[in-house]
């Protein structure tokens, strides 16, 4: 993956297939409960899960700026999408997470996935958010509508919606022990 988001196959020395590929979209200089002490917290990773065959990709990618390209393009391939460093006031009041950074880095997730000229496959899409919400059902309308603004702009289609292309899953993480679930759900 090239600086601009692009998905180089070639260049990768790794079999990736849409199924066996989980992509960890992070807050940059967050550390949450997916964030391995190794990780940059400005460059794309991506590692060989030993026990699963997955490739892990993991990007920093929830910012307000551009630099969500290669998380999203990492994204596109991927079987499952998981954002992270989502807390719960990032979800609650006006606009919901549609108005932070990680409704950026969804819509960018959404354009990516919609313009990458594959096989529109579903792939599981996950915010792990630290701490526990209240009411998941509005987050999920809220990831709705930032899918439905994007779909309009992208295709210009209204006939799309997300859940052709993602099975939405919210899930609280408030220890590693919830992090480890999740993660072998994914794999």
């Amino acid at each position: 993956m090239d600086a601009s988001g692009v998905i180089n196959q070639r260049a990768s020395p790794l079999n990736a297939s849409s199924k066996g590929v989980i992509a960890l979209i992070s807050s940059p200089g967050d550390m949450d409960s997916f964030s391995s002490p190794s990780s940059s917290s400005k460059s794309v990773e991506a590692d060989m899960d030993d026990a699963s065959g997955c490739i892990i990709v993991r990007s920093p990618g929830a910012t307000l700026g551009s630099s969500s390209n290669a998380a999203a393009a990492a994204s596109s391939i991927a079987g499952a999408v998981v954002v992270t460093g989502v807390i719960p006031s990032d979800c609650e009041g006006i606009g919901g997470i549609a108005e932070t950074r990680h409704g950026k880095t969804l819509y960018s997730i959404f354009s990516s996935k919609l313009n990458s000229g594959e096989s529109l496959e579903k792939a599981l899409l996950m915010v792990a958010v630290e701490g526990t919400l209240e009411e998941d059902e509005s987050v999920v309308q809220d990831i709705a509508a930032i899918f439905k603004s994007c779909a309009m702009s992208v295709s210009g289609k209204e006939d799309i919606v997300l859940e052709d292309l993602f099975e939405v899953q919210i899930v609280s993480v408030t220890s590693q022990d919830d992090a480890a679930m999740v993660s072998s759900i994914l794999k």
